[in-house]
């Protein structure tokens, strides 16, 4: 009888599995560990060879019902650099507040602690939780833990097993210029937030681009460039001033380009914002969109009506690379074709990368206005009125929809591939 009430106990337990109240502690074992609510797995790490610092990555889902309380990533015996204590982490699923806490308190040991702002991280919702340290060492065993209701799972992880290495979500970005704010969404239309990047209207964003460390935007009003890092943080709406109307930017691996209305000039600054060149490009008459590829810079020019087109290092200058179009705005390339947004013709254009084979109707948009656009791998993005829309590279399978909400987007960008 003792027998078998013992194993009945072990059976209770093992079929109810974390029961409200019940605490489980795992030892680390391989890169996934999961219980009744919740499942951690270790995507790896990075480290950034011009920095030092090293990237590290969970991903975390919640089973159960109850929205998480807090995720904690442990950070004992690193330096820990980002996201910084008692500022904002952007995830997937909607803002945190962070901390970084101590061996005192919750969750009781050295960590950045991650608190939901919103209740939306429940019933199978995952979430990427990345922080950045310095003084790394993969043989580093680390103990993260997560709450929801009264459900609490912690787990040790040793560093070195991983299972791969953190691969960002990609993202779109555009600037609201009715509310004076830089959205943000996952790249098939999900996780919107409008308010990703709050400005004022003396900063409102225009021309949007992005690299791999960076969002930038243009601010005529504010007559600068400003600039922040890609979780939204250490906004800089000053990074580079005294551009007496920035309309458009763009960026490659060394510098940032920026259109300029009223001195009908192209300008360029290194990527730190250093050795800024106002007159880069003189172009003709109001240069609008901006977009640069490995061997030229190309730009839309209001009047006369043109795509101008120019070596990187600013020579070969050609005023009408491209005519035809009639309402030109934002403009954008990839490997094979320039495109560009036609705010008359309610059209994105196209064209090969020589300027011949020109298409004023490659994706036609009744009455919805584009002004921005922007060209992946796979598929062109624009903004119109309050909306994003989205074409297969083709100019196929056409979602004018693809982001509703916006309070008049105009600039847009998209993380790089």
């Amino acid at each position: 009888m003792k027998h078998t009430r013992i194993l009945f106990l072990i059976a209770l337990v093992a079929g109810l599995g974390l029961m409200p109240g019940w605490e489980l502690t795992s030892a680390a074992q391989t890169c996934q560990q999961e219980g009744a609510c919740f499942a951690f797995e270790s995507q790896g790490y990075i480290t950034d060879p011009s920095t030092g610092q090293t990237t590290i990555a969970f991903r975390v889902t919640n089973k159960c019902r109850n929205p998480v309380a807090y995720v904690a990533i442990g950070t004992g015996g690193f330096t820990r650099v980002a996201p910084a204590d008692r500022s904002s982490y952007n995830g997937d699923l909607g803002i945190y507040d962070v901390s970084w806490t101590r061996t005192g308190g919750t969750p009781g040991f050295e960590s950045v602690k991650f608190t939901p702002t919103l209740k939306n991280f429940a019933n199978s919702a995952s979430e990427m939780f990345s922080v950045v340290v310095s003084n790394f060492n993969p043989a580093t065993m680390v103990m993260v833990r997560a709450k929801a209701g009264n459900a609490q799972e912690t787990y040790n992880f040793l560093l070195s097993q991983t299972c791969g290495t953190p691969t960002p979500t990609r993202r779109i970005y555009w600037g609201n210029a009715g509310t004076y704010t830089i959205g943000r969404a996952n790249l098939n239309g999900q996780n919107v937030n409008q308010s990703f990047i709050n400005g004022t209207r003396s900063t409102t964003p225009f021309g949007m681009a992005v690299d791999s460390r960076h969002i930038y935007w243009a601010s005529n009003q504010n007559h600068t460039i400003g600039r922040a890092d890609l979780d939204g943080q250490n906004v800089n709406q000053s990074f580079i001033t005294n551009v007496p109307y920035a309309y458009w930017v763009a960026v490659d691996s060394r510098y940032i380009y920026w259109t300029d209305a009223v001195t009908n000039t192209i300008g360029r600054a290194d990527l730190d914002g250093q050795n800024v060149n106002q007159n880069f490009i003189a172009t003709t008459f109001s240069p609008l969109g901006l977009a640069v590829d490995s061997s030229h810079i190309y730009w839309t020019n209001l009047n006369p009506e043109s795509i101008g087109r120019a070596d990187l290092d600013g020579q070969n200058v050609n005023q009408n690379f491209i005519t035809g179009p009639i309402g030109l705005y934002g403009v954008a390339v990839d490997s094979s074709h320039i495109y560009w947004a036609d705010l008359a013709l309610n059209t994105i254009g196209r064209a090969e990368l020589d300027g011949q084979n020109v298409n004023l109707s490659f994706i036609s948009l009744p009455a919805s206005g584009p002004r921005a656009v922007a060209v992946d791998r796979s598929h062109i993005y624009w903004t119109s009125d309050s909306r994003l829309g989205q074409a297969d590279l083709d100019g196929q399978n056409v979602n004018q929809n693809l982001i509703t909400g916006g309070s008049g987007p105009f600039g847009i960008a998209v993380d790089p591939e």
